[in-house]
């Protein structure tokens, strides 16, 4: 089977991109036109407060998806490995990961959840060791996407 979020990505950005857009505007409208002026006297808001108030708004959208580590995930386990491919939704130097894993050496998997998201953990059995991936969030992965992980995952844990 193998899966990936790329709508859920391709939402992502696409509302950054629109509150970005809708941000510009309404700094703009509120600098050029005398919409400042009304929104003072009905509100009692100047200018210069309300354009924080839309930047705090937009760094507080912007740093929903930062918080909950939003991620491109690919799960793909058709050939011998398990493979999963992600990048953190970052806006400077998101490392591409790929994490490999023969289906032979699978051990189990755990998945923990914290504040806002969801973390994968891999364990691996090397002999007698067993090792343990670093956590890959799966915040990003919608309800369906999530069952059919577990569901593949579970398929080959060991000592079941």
């Amino acid at each position: 089977m193998k899966f990936d979020n790329d709508d859920t990505v391709t939402g992502i950005h696409s509302a950054k991109l629109i509150m970005a857009i809708i941000a510009i505007i309404l700094i703009v409208l509120l600098i050029a036109t005398g919409l400042s002026d009304f929104l003072l006297r009905t509100t009692g808001i100047d200018r210069d407060w309300a354009i924080a108030i839309i930047l705090l708004l937009y760094i507080l959208f912007s740093g929903y998806f930062y918080l909950r580590r939003a991620s491109y995930f690919s799960y793909n386990d058709e050939g011998k490995k398990i493979i999963i491919r992600y990048f953190l939704l970052r806006p400077f130097k998101a490392p591409k990961i790929s994490i490999e894993v023969d289906k032979s050496e699978f051990y189990r998997f755990t998945i923990e959840k914290k504040f806002l998201r969801r973390e994968l953990s891999i364990f691996v059995r090397n002999g007698n060791k067993v090792s343990r991936y670093p956590a890959i969030s799966i915040s990003s992965l919608t309800g369906k996407q999530l069952e059919q992980l577990v569901a593949a995952l579970n398929s080959y844990v060991k000592g079941k």
